[in-house]
């Protein structure tokens, strides 16, 4: 709606490419084609990746307006973004990336620096308008493109335009809520900062669907709850928190932007790997998708090296609990594969722990085998043999494998039971000799009687 006492009509010229136009006036032809050729290709090739990123696509043709001046930009877009006198770039709704043609005339040098990173956060804008259909305050819309911009490029100088604050001095509401222009370095700075704060925490994809619940929930308070499970003031009290090692040095752990993977060698190197595997997976497909052949490549490496780990750790807990059970065999399987595994990633620290499972489980299975041995084929008689079995019984139920040591008492009874059986037998059948030669001896005797009474 244009407003009382602003300029008259324009004609509006355009350049355009494949998914944007450029509208311009009479006056800004050659800024108009300064910004064909030297940008519009590099958006051109970036479009694809926000489109991945956020999982949807703009209406096209994207429209970037040049306008000659701040007071145009206000009177023919009655609701837009609040700009200041030293902002060049704005947006409008979901589909227009919206330029001051005099701030940027006033220092070409000065926008010749900022003008890629000041496109990717417009345009980073307008898919969060679009996901959140018009609902998301702009203050997160402001970090969301904050975000999209390299802090290599942004961050000290905003930093230091700051006042170099290493605390929050608002909150999220008045971070989100209030009306600020982007040339406000300080409040932008924590705008961005808690966008950076969410993707660590939660991940890329839960604050894409963030964006999107805003649209479909009452507001972003009801939207946090049902997407990160936390209120508003949680997120609150811990993006504070966090805010310190941002100015620090987390800001430049930038998923869009050559993310700073030291962190997660850190990680790995302390063996924190279940950490480093959670947030490398959240941040892995950003980063083969913004991040460089060689990047997302050592991501890869680490991505695995932490995985390794964890299922390390999981393994050695299995065979832990698989001692506790008295499964042995499992128990000797789990360790030394989990031995395998910290040995490939050169960690020594669980060697005595794992070589005590591996200790444990063989001096059980070997007792065990050298019981099945002592219970078959032998003589019952055989003192040692008895003794030996007594021996593993008691260095079993040591060990605590009762499984075992009931084993044991059991082959030594069963050996008391086959000697007392073999004596039974050898007194039976001694008495069946004894009696057999008594029998012999009473037939003879009668024979002999019975030749005496022929002779007379």
């Amino acid at each position: 709606m244009v407003q009382e006492n602003c300029p008259g009509d324009y004609i509006w010229k355009e350049l355009s490419s494949e998914n944007f136009v450029i509208l311009y006036t009479a006056s800004q032809v050659s800024m108009a084609q300064d910004i064909e050729t030297q940008y519009l290709q590099m958006i051109e090739h970036e479009l694809p990746k926000y489109v991945e990123a956020f999982g949807i696509s703009l209406v096209t043709p994207i429209t970037i307006r040049l306008y000659p001046t701040l007071t145009e930009y206000t009177c023919l877009n009655a609701l837009a973004p609040l700009l200041s006198e030293d902002d060049a770039h704005s947006h409008i709704g979901s589909r227009e990336i919206a330029l001051i043609a005099t701030v940027i005339n006033r220092s070409p040098m000065t926008w010749e620096e900022q003008a890629v990173n000041a496109l990717r956060h417009e345009l980073a804008v307008l898919f969060g308008e679009q996901l959140s259909d018009g609902e998301a305050p702009q203050g997160l819309l402001q970090g969301l493109g904050g975000y999209f911009e390299n802090p290599q490029d942004t961050f000290p100088q905003r930093f230091k335009a700051a006042g170099n604050i290493t605390q929050p001095d608002r909150g999220l509401q008045r971070l989100w809520e209030e009306d600020h222009p982007p040339s406000n370095n300080m409040v932008l700075l924590q705008q961005t900062s808690v966008i950076s704060y969410l993707i660590e925490v939660f991940g890329w994809d839960k604050l894409v669907q963030f964006l999107t619940e805003i649209g479909n929930a009452q507001g972003y308070r009801q939207a946090a709850l049902d997407v990160f499970g936390v209120n508003v003031q949680e997120v609150e009290i811990y993006w504070v928190q966090y805010y310190p090692a941002y100015v620090e040095y987390r800001w430049a752990s930038n998923v869009i932007h050559g993310y700073d993977l030291a962190d997660f060698e850190r990680l790995i190197t302390a063996g924190a790997y279940s950490d480093a595997a959670d947030r490398l997976g959240r941040i892995s497909p950003m980063l083969a998708l913004f991040g460089t052949a060689e990047q997302s490549q050592q991501a890869a490496v680490l991505l695995e090296q932490a995985n390794s780990g964890e299922q390390a750790a999981n393994l050695a807990l299995e065979a832990r609990q698989a001692l506790l059970a008295g499964d042995y065999i499992n128990a000797y399987t789990y360790a030394q594969e989990a031995q395998t595994r910290y040995q490939q990633l050169g960690d020594t620290r669980r060697d005595e722990e794992i070589g005590l499972y591996l200790s444990l489980a063989t001096e059980v299975l070997t007792l065990r085998e050298e019981l099945v041995l002592l219970r078959g084929d032998g003589s019952p008689l055989d003192p040692v043999r008895s003794q030996r079995i007594a021996e593993i019984g008691r260095r079993l139920s040591e060990l605590g494998d009762k499984d075992g040591m009931r084993q044991a008492q059991m082959a030594f009874l069963l050996l008391g039971t086959s000697h007392h059986d073999f004596v039974t037998w050898v007194t039976v059948i001694g008495l069946l000799a004894c009696v057999f030669l008594i029998w012999r001896r009473v037939h003879a005797v009668r024979n002999n009687k019975g030749n005496e009474v022929q002779l007379l």
